[in-house]
């Protein structure tokens, strides 16, 4: 999801969500976007992890200059981030035990909330397939020592994931937790409790069918939009020059670096008006299929793509559309074409300084890596009213 350069050979889009591997609890993936958009080859020198902080703020204080009181984005502090930072951090210990003992531990900080704003973005694939190992081991070692107040633990640390505000793959892996914690709790509540447990236990089956997806989702988007908005103006902002090499270095030098040499910089004003339309289009959305959402980011990533085209004149050169970037073929003799006629790349780099705007562009098509599909906002609301559906019949 956050490689974010521009390379030539595109991979082809699959035609719905990757399906995550049948494990007890799977770790969500990625969506499909992710593979459509361009991105340097791997041999290229690859980015720091971003720090999205100053970007974050930058874009947080723009939008606040123009959105409403109720709306304006607030940054949480750093303590209340810790929940989240504690627990995509967390690693294996040498025993199941005090593995378990560890996780458990979160949910002395379930009630401050769980928001991912100290996220960087990368690699948050890998560190949430880390968290749902560690969950199935907590999961396992609280069913093998039959210990109710662990398992109540265990359900409010997967009731705060399944709410944090963002991203989206950990509310989905919440909804996950949730469904199996719910489930290790009603094997336990069978036998005789105290009066405190099954308070304990009505509260949580309350606030299990209370939750919505339309809610959650759209808390998390918001945060989608901005992290996504911050990430690409720093990636985009710190692009290394490729060694040109060959022809696809000179290619991606031509897009991503300016007349100096110097990666090109997003303005800020564009970034933020960009990220207004997004957010006011999961506001305006009374779905929990956020189609109005769908809509706003598909057509960014068209205007990005077809002002990609324009910018570089390349419809002269055969690009009829932008799938003509997956055409490995055409694109091995276009760019060879590009080094090997001096007045082709002199036409295109005439054309790039006239088009002041392509900063804008690559911004746009760059959030094609970070769009949730339709595909996700449904397999959410299922595991969702799967985990509702357990905790129904939890207690009386």
């Amino acid at each position: 999801m956050l490689h974010l350069l521009v390379s030539l050979a595109l991979a082809a889009a699959p035609s719905e969500s990757p399906t995550p591997a049948a494990t007890a609890t799977p770790a969500p993936t990625a969506s499909p976007e992710s593979n459509t958009a361009i991105t340097l080859s791997p041999q290229k020198e690859e980015l720091t992890t971003p720090s999205t902080s100053k970007s974050l703020i930058e874009i947080a204080a723009k939008l606040n200059s123009t959105l409403p009181e109720q709306d304006k984005i607030i940054i949480p502090s750093a303590g209340s981030r810790q929940f989240f930072s504690l627990l995509t951090t967390m690693k294996k210990s040498s025993s199941n035990a005090k593995t378990a003992k560890a996780f458990l531990k979160l949910s002395d900080l379930s009630i401050q909330g769980c928001n991912a704003y100290s996220a960087s973005g990368s690699g948050n694939e890998l560190m949430l397939t880390e968290a749902s190992e560690i969950f199935k081991i907590t999961n396992a070692q609280v069913r093998r020592e039959g210990s109710m107040k662990n398992a109540q633990a265990l359900a409010r640390i997967s009731l705060m994931v399944t709410q944090c505000k963002g991203p989206v793959l950990l509310n989905r892996l919440g909804t996950s937790w949730l469904e199996e914690s719910v489930e290790t709790l009603k094997m336990m509540n069978k036998r005789k409790m105290k009066k405190d447990d099954m308070m304990r236990l009505r509260n949580l089956k309350e606030q299990v069918l209370a939750l919505s997806a339309q809610e959650i989702l759209e808390q998390s988007l918001r945060f989608e939009v901005l992290i996504s908005s911050a990430e690409i103006m720093k990636t985009l902002g710190e692009a290394p020059p490729a060694h040109a090499e060959t022809p696809e270095d000179v290619f991606n030098n031509l897009l991503l670096l300016d007349q100096d040499g110097k990666p090109r910089q997003v303005s800020i004003e564009k970034s933020a008006e960009i990220a207004m339309k997004l957010l006011d289009a999961v506001k305006a959305s009374k779905s929990p299929m956020f189609p109005e959402y769908t809509a706003e980011i598909d057509k960014q990533i068209k205007e990005g793509r077809d002002g990609i085209i324009k910018d570089l004149s390349l419809q002269d050169s055969g690009f009829t559309s932008y799938e003509k970037f997956r055409d490995e073929a055409f694109m091995d003799s276009f760019t060879k074409k590009l080094v090997a006629e001096p007045a082709l790349m002199k036409k295109i780099k005439s054309s790039i300084a006239d088009h002041p705007e392509l900063s804008t562009h690559l911004f746009q098509h760059h959030l094609a890596l970070y769009k949730v599909t339709p595909e996700f906002f449904e397999k959410f609301q299922k595991s969702l009213q799967e985990a509702q559906k357990e905790a129904k019949n939890l207690i009386k």
